[in-house]
């Protein structure tokens, strides 16, 4: 007998003790000890007791943090692609360490905003490229798979809300997959032996999707077929 409670606070546990019994239960039979049925003894009927129903305890669903865009506003008489690279190399490290794992271009666009632009056209893009490889080779940042990010980043991916950002940020190509394999294994440590199907749907909404459209499930699955064993 499993209790919805005990389900619900320690399912592990539960689980553990229903693949004991089943191991027990099947070592009985092995070694033909099998239960004998005890002969029916029909009891007095008891009296009907009204018992008030018992509430089941909330269940809280997981909420991560919501995602932050760097935004750190720049005073300068140069446009983002004439500004000394020293000091946009400072600037792209800032972003990185407040929004890594991001991609390049979005580090453009949030250096194009920090510079009052609302957009990050070729130009901003190249200098920016230029300034995420100066700090690589100074091993001021980290990449990985086409993320830049830093060495805690790497090591304990953040996995973030994005339930109230719009435009690139939400793009599936946008989320490094090392974010989607740690939203995925939060997911598996949530719902122990739930399907693949519910593991990407469950990882969706930890990164603060409602729906699981083709191009983030694609990448979802991908994670969980490469990474996530």
């Amino acid at each position: 007998r499993i209790w919805s409670t005990d389900w619900f606070y320690n399912r592990n546990r539960e689980i553990a003790r229903l693949r004991d019994a089943l191991e027990h239960a099947r070592e009985a039979e092995r070694r033909g000890n099998l239960p004998v049925k005890e002969p029916e003894v029909l009891a007095a009927p008891a009296r009907p007791t009204i018992t008030e129903p018992q509430p089941l305890p909330e269940i809280v669903e997981r909420q991560m943090p919501a995602y932050s865009r760097a935004h750190f506003p720049v005073r300068s008489p140069f446009e983002p692609h004439e500004a000394p690279m020293s000091e946009l190399q400072l600037l792209a490290q800032r972003i990185v360490e407040h929004e890594g794992p991001i991609n390049a271009e979005e580090v453009a666009r949030r250096i194009s905003a920090c510079f009052g632009r609302e957009r990050a056209g070729n130009r901003i893009r190249t200098v920016t490229k230029r300034a995420l490889v100066s700090l690589l080779n100074r091993k001021a940042i980290a990449f990985d798979d086409g993320f830049y990010l830093t060495d805690e980043q790497l090591d304990a991916p953040p996995v973030r809300d994005r339930s109230n950002e719009t435009g690139a940020t939400l793009k599936a190509s946008s989320i490094s997959l090392l974010e989607i394999c740690a939203a995925l294994k939060i997911a598996r440590d949530d719902n122990a032996g739930a399907a693949d199907d519910d593991l990407i749907r469950a990882a969706a909404r930890l990164l603060g999707f409602k729906r699981v459209g083709s191009d983030l499930r694609s990448r979802l699955s991908e994670a969980l077929r490469t990474y996530v064993s």
